[in-house]
């Protein structure tokens, strides 16, 4: 499935975001239980973008359905509605946005 987030600076300064596809852009909640992406490893290579006031940035990556049980091990979600729900970091802040269903289907 490819992922897509927009982070869009409604605010009037401008924004520094980390590009960098780990950790994960959203989150996948089955009920109000976030499920995925789980615990990942992440390299400390920075890729920070910045976002002007009016201004968006959108973040593309796949995800395969699973979560991350550990850096080293995952496991498939199973088949069922889900949502999925942007979050994204800014600073020390998480902002999270509306979610959204999907579906997995195996």
């Amino acid at each position: 499935m490819r992922v897509s987030v927009t982070l869009l600076n409604s605010g009037n300064r401008t924004i520094t975001v980390d590009a960098a596809a780990c950790p994960s852009w959203f989150e996948v909640l089955k009920d109000t239980t976030v499920l995925a992406p789980g615990v990942q490893a992440c390299s400390l290579v920075l890729d920070l973008r910045t976002v002007e006031p009016g201004s968006s940035y959108t973040h593309v990556f796949t995800w395969r359905g699973e979560r991350f049980l550990s850096p080293e091990a995952s496991v498939p979600l199973s088949e069922g509605t889900y949502a999925l729900r942007p979050a994204v970091r800014v600073g020390d802040m998480l902002i999270r946005g509306t979610p959204v269903p999907i579906q997995i289907v195996r």
